[in-house]
């Protein structure tokens, strides 16, 4: 998708784009080896569709056209805890329910149709080419993943988008430079995905189920229903505790959520698929901003320079961010050399990627089995941790302290919002003998099965 979305902007600046692919691209919207994470749980945040209708401005009417659910924020779905059923809080937030693999088959049918765009599919890039004093890079080596056959391409800039496998370190460290330092945090997330066949049962008008995780065991889920008429039903365990890959032990898993909901829901529903596991959760940060050397003409994007922990969703809206701020940047460089670009998209994409690394490393940091670069906290910070872990609480019932908390994960608002002064009388107020009970009920009117309920 940082590919994709990279293409469509660099199209407004410069005569012929070329898209390499390890995969062979086709418009259906079948899982591919490139995309291993493709199987699971996708979220599209609020700021990434933003952006993504923006460039694409027929996206809401594809959307609609191959049935992709919509919802408000709040309002279309079900959220249940131990404790009961957290009540409906309107946000005026809305987005939609998607696959990535059908999403990405909509951008893919776009992009081409940009004037100057082609696709070179099942292609591996293989190293980076030069001027004659190794400071500037000229294009790509590639070759035919099949025939093996070699190919050059040329190029005024070359943007890596090849996610948590790129090889850009490499290709750097073969021309003489240093390969980028790293950040990386893993608190050992593991989730397992499973489709169904969205059953006669599911209450209308709720895409989304979500039994929160467990204060102790940190075990939770998510049923999410995209186009198709399908459910993609996720369940998530943190510090090694991963849910089975086999259909009787993801069951079992789901009934041992705090809540008995997406058990009761999956269990009489018929699979599509069999159960996929995925592990690779840890976020990486590759520092390209910080090298005291580089090329010119050669810039790093997506998760091949910050990747998250896929369970909080921003992958892909991050990556369209990215391309706004690579559109942005090359508007400043129109009619003159790119020298200097590469710099300054790297601190620039470094400091729009701070937020986000900060919101998906928050919770990892304080699981007990986080390994890699665990920074030290000063006391204040400390008290800012609780804090927020408090606020959460308290969104099951505030719809103001919700509403923020939805624009902050959507990344429309930064998180200090949260720290505002109406916010933090909320969350007060709350400790200070705020009613908590949720309801034992259904949700907005919903009539859930006997067995459904907590």
């Amino acid at each position: 998708m940082a590919g994709l979305f990279a293409a469509r902007v660099l199209s407004d600046h410069f005569q012929r784009v070329t898209v390499i692919d390890r995969d062979d691209l086709s418009e259906d919207t079948e899982f591919r080896g490139g995309v291993p994470q493709s199987r699971h749980l996708h979220q599209l945040l609020m700021r990434g569709q933003q952006i993504m209708e923006r460039r694409f401005p027929t996206l809401p009417d594809d959307l609609r056209a191959i049935g992709a659910p919509s919802l408000e924020w709040g309002i279309n779905g079900i959220v249940a805890t131990r404790e009961g059923f957290t009540p409906p809080k309107p946000t005026g937030l809305r987005s939609n329910t998607v696959s990535r693999s059908a999403l990405e088959a909509l951008i893919r049918r776009r992009v081409p149709q940009r004037a100057g765009v082609t696709f070179s599919g099942g292609c591996t890039v293989t190293g980076l080419l030069t001027d004659s004093t190794g400071t500037t890079v000229t294009g790509v080596r590639a070759e035919k993943r099949i025939t093996r056959e070699a190919a050059e391409f040329t190029a005024d800039l070359v943007v890596d988008a090849g996610g948590r496998r790129s090889d850009a370190p490499e290709w750097l460290a073969a021309l003489g430079y240093e390969r980028p330092s790293r950040t990386m945090v893993d608190a050992h997330v593991g989730y397992a995905s499973c489709w169904f066949e969205k059953p006669t049962y599911m209450p209308p008008d709720v895409p989304i189920m979500l039994v929160k995780a467990d204060p102790q065991s940190g075990r939770a889920g998510m049923i999410l229903e995209v186009e198709g008429g399908r459910w993609t039903v996720i369940l998530t365990g943190k510090n090694r505790d991963y849910p089975p890959s086999d259909m009787d032990g993801y069951l079992e898993y789901a009934r041992s959520l705090q809540s008995p909901l997406i058990y009761n829901y999956i269990r009489g529903a018929k699979p599509l698929s069999q159960v996929y596991g995925y592990r690779n959760t840890n976020n990486v940060w590759n520092h390209y901003e910080k090298l005291t050397r580089r090329p010119e003409g050669f810039v790093v994007t997506g998760d091949a320079a910050c990747g998250f922990n896929p369970i909080y969703g921003q992958g892909m809206s991050v990556a369209a961010m990215d391309a706004e701020l690579l559109d942005g940047l090359l508007r400043g460089w129109e009619n003159r050399p790119l020298t200097g670009f590469a710099e300054a998209f790297q601190k620039r994409l470094a400091e729009a990627v701070r937020v986000p690394f900060a919101l998906a490393t928050a919770d990892d940091l304080r699981q007990p089995s986080v390994e890699g670069d665990i920074p030290r906290q000063p006391w204040v910070l400390k008290q800012i941790g609780l804090y927020f872990r408090a606020l959460i609480d308290v969104t099951d019932t505030d719809a103001v302290v919700f509403r923020q908390f939805v624009r902050v994960m959507n990344l429309l608002d930064a998180p200090t919002t949260l720290l505002k002064p109406r916010i933090v009388w909320r969350v007060m107020r709350y400790y200070l003998g705020g009613s908590r009970r949720l309801s034992d009920h259904g949700h907005l009117g919903v009539t859930l099965s006997p067995a459904a309920k907590p």
